[in-house]
């Protein structure tokens, strides 16, 4: 299978991956061919990207680390989490009560979600790579699905620098509720699909408060999440807000450092990471998601004022640059001007997988054969946007 833009899709493709709302709910199950009117609503509800089999490269699987099974479960239970949080916040406020009014259900619901974390660790915990990371998503998932993409993340990375079971949960939960202040966001302004005002940027930045005091009231045992929600906009340089902590740029941290108010916690690094390399991944309402190599260029250059250098480093050496299903084009070396098609990523080398060549220079379909990267050392590729139509000085 390969990844394709909603754009370039015909009638006949076959879907590889199945297409979730934002409940949840199955819109297209893989292996549905599509049709005009079936990619007519891709576009409508804002997915920019599907994986579709078509012949070309159908035997290559992207590795889910999430099942789509437990990946569904999880925004369904996200999905009704945010609106009965959101439902208990308004009856609050027109009460004039300073608690949350949650409903009896609450408990059985976030008992749910705690089992669905574990599910995730357990993924997370049994994957050799982060490939696969991130999900399609649309305006409408958006929140729920980068959350879980966040997790995701967040569990491989704290399990590479050894956190225990118990800290991997509470860095999953934190991940999950860190934009549950978003609820107090309108829609309009959070889906726009220009630049914001002065005045709408002005709203957007109250959430991570907003989700401190949201998660403060809700009667849960964990301590990280609402600090979480609190910080994940902060930035190492004490650039970010709202209270303009800072960090070291190191995992390893004093007794001082690691009960400072004026520093960020370690729990919120590690999302943090995540979380800025999901956004870059994902199509956006404004934006297309960046190119995988723009991506880890962006996140080098963030590490330091921005992110936590130590953690994007490691992070970077866990998640592919080039995942498996991306097309690609060979830039430098033996085969330049040849586009296929990423078929495999090993742990030991993320930034040099086998593409499987499908196309000549001139955009001609070939035998196809594929090329290690491992052993092609002169060979450098890009990711490019559609496999046979020419580039500037490529014609």
């Amino acid at each position: 299978m390969r990844r394709i833009p909603v754009s370039a899709l015909e009638p006949g493709l076959v879907l590889a991956k199945t297409v979730f709302g934002d409940r949840g709910e199955v819109l297209l199950a893989k292996g549905a061919t599509l049709t005009q009117g079936s990619i007519r609503a891709l576009r409508r509800r804002g997915f920019r990207a599907v994986y579709v089999r078509d012949g070309l490269a159908d035997d290559i699987e992207p590795m889910d680390v999430v099942s789509e099974q437990v990946q569904a479960t999880v925004v369904r239970r996200m999905h009704d989490l945010f609106a009965m949080v959101q439902h208990a916040a308004r009856a609050s406020a027109e009460k004039g009560r300073a608690d949350l009014l949650l409903p009896a259900k609450w408990q059985k619901l976030w008992e749910r979600l705690y089992r669905d974390v574990e599910n995730i660790i357990d993924d997370v915990l049994e994957a050799e790579t982060l490939d696969g990371l991130v999900s399609l998503k649309s305006h409408d998932n958006y929140t729920f699905t980068h959350s879980i993409d966040v997790a995701v993340g967040a569990i491989g990375l704290g399990k590479a620098i050894g956190l225990d079971r118990s800290d991997l949960h509470q860095l999953a939960l934190s991940s999950l509720l860190h934009d549950i202040g978003k609820i107090y966001i309108q829609h309009e302004i959070l889906n726009k699909p220009g630049p914001l005002t002065p005045e709408e940027w002005e709203v957007v930045r109250k959430h991570p408060e907003w989700g401190y005091e949201t998660i403060r009231k809700m009667p849960i045992d964990e301590v990280f999440p609402k600090h979480v929600a609190l910080q994940h906009h902060e930035r190492q340089d004490g650039s970010g807000y709202p209270r303009g902590l800072r960090g070291s740029n190191k995992v390893a941290r004093s007794l001082w450092e690691r009960f400072s108010p004026d520093r960020i916690l370690l729990v919120t690094e590690i999302m943090q990471v995540a979380d800025v390399y999901s956004a870059l991944s994902s199509d956006r309402p404004q934006r297309p998601a960046y190119p995988p190599e723009q991506v880890v260029a962006q996140m080098r250059e963030m590490a330091g004022p921005h992110l936590n250098r130590e953690l994007v480093n490691l992070f970077l050496r866990l998640v592919p640059t080039f995942p498996v299903g991306i097309t690609v084009r060979v830039r430098e070396g033996k085969w330049r001007g040849y586009r296929g098609v990423v078929s495999k990523v090993s742990p030991l080398a993320p930034d040099r997988p086998v593409v499987r060549i499908l196309v000549d220079p001139r955009g001609q379909f070939i035998s196809p054969f594929e090329i290690d990267l491992q052993k092609e050392k002169e060979v450098q590729i890009a990711s490019v946007f559609d496999l046979t139509a020419p580039l500037p000085g490529e014609e």
